[in-house]
């Protein structure tokens, strides 16, 4: 597609989706697209040359109302062009069902009986071949075809998946009580998993927990499967996490994935499986994160763009036609129900590719606490590896337990000093240090006028307290604060031991 083309699809795609939302007609001066244009534009966009060699089943819905239905007239043949694409015959069968429910259960049951006897021949057809093919036959010339197919039902041992290593990464101060849960949860899918096989390290930053951290893991009889670590100094959760890194790579058992998670979480049934089964399914997917919920099952569906100019003036004005005018900027984004690549998503639950820390190794330790997993997202995609959120993985997260920052109760709270540190050195790691001066004036120039709108609203009190005195005092608009230091991060020694 050419670049004016792309434009143009783009603005009508703006425009339907405006007026929809809207409650709006389609604009009388904009011709209006059919389904058979849309169809016969995407066919011959997408698949120029009919594709050869594939043996398929249209599946047609005959339910629904008539806004459901395909619309057969429409399209002008009753397999939808389907033939002409395949380069070939095709078999097509009409099954009872709504076209949006087709696919569901238990409705996959009839497509599923239709699917089974075509694909019965085709393992037949294949077993065959092999059976009469000798043993030392070379394989097939041709680079695009098919790998043999083989019926597992008449084979005597069932293929067995090997086992992916996780080694769980949690930092904790002064949270034993919620690492005691948090280990209690894992240890119940260790034992319930037979595809995963996991070991964690608890990193107690120089709070003094570690007797106490010990004490649960040997009251739990879980010393051949967690390690507690006390480290030297409370360096922060980059820090943490990296001294969990190193202890994986030194350990001598080198695991397939990380599983970096809070101290007040809890994994639910299936979130390590999830999460490994995933990645392992996508090898261009550096980080998986888990979707995460309160201790009362209420869904926190949300994960993350990374943070701009834009979002920090949006958040700071926090008028909703300004929101709406740029919601594809918003740090936060809405999440659904299937798995969809992401900007970043929170620390307190990121499974980690092992390749991705070969690599890149960890997190900037000269972020104390937030933006150190932003940061750290960023690098990966940047090296270009991708962010997935799998709902289907679910943790359980106490929110704010395990910094005091944040709590469900409290809206209005004071941020800390280190909040405001690691935000300026975001922005100016990321964009530079005249970004991050541009950011700051926005941001307080659109602070300053939601404030105005609040206080005549009558709602003063809910605003963040000294953000506006607290935020130049750390922000680079200051000369004091404009030089950035050097990143300190955890890198892979060579020649790793790996199992």
């Amino acid at each position: 597609v050419t670049r004016s083309g792309r434009l143009r699809v783009s603005s009508l795609f703006f425009l339907l989706e405006h007026h929809l939302d809207n409650g709006f007609t389609w604009p009388s001066w904009l011709p209006v697209p059919s389904t058979r244009d849309i169809y016969l534009q995407a066919a011959a966009r997408y698949v120029p040359q009919p594709v050869e060699g594939v043996r398929a089943i249209l599946v047609r819905a005959t339910e629904g109302t008539s806004s459901e239905l395909p619309g057969v007239a429409l399209c002008a043949s009753s397999d939808f062009g389907w033939s002409s694409v395949l380069g070939g015959t095709l078999e097509i069968v009409d099954a009872k069902g709504g076209h949006s429910t087709l696919l569901q259960e238990p409705r996959v049951e009839v497509v599923a009986k239709f699917l089974l006897p075509a694909l019965e021949l085709e393992i037949e057809k294949r077993s065959s071949t092999l059976r009469a093919a000798p043993v030392d036959a070379a394989p097939p010339a041709s680079p695009s075809q098919a790998a043999p197919i083989t019926d597992h039902r008449t084979t005597d041992a069932p293929q067995v998946r090997p086992r992916k290593s996780v080694l769980v990464v949690t930092v904790s101060y002064r949270t034993a009580d919620l690492v005691a849960r948090l280990l209690a949860s894992i240890d119940a899918e260790r034992r319930r998993s037979d595809a995963v096989t996991v070991r964690a390290v608890v990193i107690d930053n120089a709070s003094g927990d570690a007797p106490a951290l010990r004490r649960t893991v040997a009251d739990n009889h879980f010393e051949d499967w967690v390690t507690v670590i006390e480290s030297a100094r409370n360096g922060g959760y980059a820090y943490g996490n990296n001294v969990g890194f190193r202890y994986g790579y030194e350990s001598g058992q080198v695991p397939d994935f990380f599983f970096l998670l809070n101290p007040d979480t809890e994994v639910r049934t299936g979130a390590f499986e999830q999460l490994v089964h995933f990645l392992a399914e996508q090898p261009d997917a550096g980080i998986a994160t888990s979707s995460l919920e309160d201790e009362h099952g209420e869904l926190f569906p949300y994960a993350f763009r990374f943070p701009s100019l834009t979002s920090e003036a949006e958040h700071a004005l926090g008028l909703g036609a300004f929101s709406q005018l740029v919601k594809d900027k918003t740090v936060a984004r809405r999440m659904g129900t299937v798995p969809e690549q992401v900007d970043w998503a929170p620390g307190a639950a990121l499974m980690l590719r092992r390749e991705v820390v070969d690599e890149l190794g960890g997190m900037d330790e000269s972020y104390f606490l937030y933006f150190e997993e932003t940061d750290f997202c960023r690098k990966v995609k940047q090296a270009g590896w991708r962010i997935w959120y799998v709902p289907q993985s679910r943790v359980m997260h106490r929110v704010g337990q395990s910094t005091g920052v944040t709590t469900a109760r409290e809206v209005a709270r004071r941020l800390p000093d280190y909040w405001f540190e690691s935000r300026r050195r975001y922005f100016a790691k990321q964009h530079g240090i005249a970004y991050a001066i541009a950011t700051d004036a926005a941001t307080l120039a659109a602070y300053l006028l939601g404030r105005s709108k609040l206080i005549l609203q009558g709602r003063g009190a809910s605003v963040v307290p000294h953000y506006v005195a607290d935020l130049v005092r750390h922000s680079p608009l200051l000369l004091r604060n404009r030089e950035l230091s050097v990143a300190r991060e955890f890198h892979v020694p060579p020649k790793a031991p790996s199992f």
